[in-house]
């Protein structure tokens, strides 16, 4: 009998056994086949998935794997779970944790099919199972990493807002104070003064130390941020807008899309962020409009803040005043709470300012 073709075939069946199996080692994979009806589990292929066998693919009934190869804390869920969705005729997929030879744990992710037959009844489960210990540590360790940052980013923020009360206190009782009293002087020496020239030399003294106290009042305004205590993002940075334009000749509108509270760190570094701009606008850009728009997403939360002012050159540096952030330490705060902020800008054209930051699943959304 002549056996070429025969032995062909079986070659390239053993290469695609081969490929297979050194697929699945990649991937580090575990094909299993499990007969309901004797209860017996075993493994068609291993790819040193999980766990990492030693000699042979294992085999056994569902007991006897759940007690080898998955931790005890999770048996009962495992059980319970395969159990169920094989009883109601339809494939599952479980993440556990696994126990592999050298008893160290290993993080498994399972994805199965049932087989049924012509009535319906399930008789094969074919599972395939995955290692995926270095992922979940992964992913363990960066939410490490996220809960550190966000400390360590409320730290800051707080270390700032004392900053800031420590300045605005300290002007006020101290700076303003002497301008207070250099104004009184100021007056009487004008009150004891007969020579209208003299008094005329005065006047402008007079209305200098004045401008002074106004100007110092409004930098503490822009230092001494509003509380946060006890009041929700949305409702205080609604409260400011109102408080900012009391006294602001701008029509100012204010759209709200936020679905959740955010964290603490992010709605204080968020909020500072706005009132800087909201600053900004009212002190450089002459605007008679301006919007603020504030919405959340499955990743973060954002803002925009736009005027319809003078606006400034694309790329330039913006508007920095004394005692105020400026634009490039905006950027910083928003880039160190793991976010961005851009700026659209030209003259004539107005100014409007994005921001977003991650609060809630990692990764970053599509920027506009």
């Amino acid at each position: 009998v002549d056996m070429t073709e025969r032995r062909a075939v079986e070659a390239a069946l053993r290469r695609r056994n081969a490929e297979l199996l050194r697929a699945q080692r990649v991937a580090r994979l575990t094909s299993w086949e499990w007969d309901l009806d004797a209860d017996w589990i075993r493994a068609s292929g291993s790819g040193g998935g999980w766990p990492r066998w030693s000699d042979r693919p294992p085999s056994g009934s569902l007991d006897d794997l759940l007690v080898s190869w998955v931790h005890p804390d999770d048996r009962d869920r495992v059980r319970r779970s395969v159990t169920e969705a094989i009883a109601a005729g339809h494939g599952y997929v479980l993440d556990f944790r696994g126990l592999a030879p050298d008893g160290r744990i290993r993080h498994v992710s399972c994805k199965a099919d049932v087989e049924t037959d012509g009535d319906g009844k399930p008789t094969t489960v074919w599972v395939t199972s995955q290692d995926v210990t270095e992922q979940r540590e992964a992913e363990l360790a960066l939410r490490a990493s996220e809960r550190t940052r966000g400390r360590l980013l409320a730290q800051l923020v707080t270390a700032q807002d004392d900053e800031r009360r420590l300045l605005a206190a300290d002007i006020h009782d101290h700076a303003i104070q002497l301008l207070h009293t250099a104004v009184l002087r100021a007056e009487a020496l004008a009150d004891l003064l007969a020579d209208p020239q003299q008094i005329a030399a005065v006047q402008p003294v007079q209305e200098a130390l004045r401008g002074a106290v106004v100007n110092l009042r409004q930098v503490i305004a822009g230092v001494r941020l509003p509380t946060l205590d006890g009041v929700e993002f949305v409702e205080a940075l609604d409260a400011y807008l109102d408080e900012v334009t009391a006294d602001w000749p701008v029509r100012h509108r204010f759209e709200s899309r936020v679905t959740r509270e955010p964290r603490p760190e992010v709605r204080a570094v968020l909020f500072r962020i706005v009132v800087e701009a909201v600053v900004n606008a009212r002190k450089h850009s002459e605007a008679s409009a301006l919007t603020v728009i504030v919405e959340s997403d499955d990743a973060g939360i954002g803002v925009e803040v736009a005027d319809d002012g003078r606006g400034f050159e694309h790329g330039a540096a913006g508007p920095v005043d004394a005692g105020h952030f400026g634009l490039a330490t905006m950027k910083e705060r928003a880039e160190l709470a793991g976010g961005w902020l851009t700026v659209h800008s030209r003259p004539g054209a107005g100014t409007r300012i994005e921001v977003w930051l991650p609060d809630g699943v990692a990764g970053d959304p599509p920027r506009s």
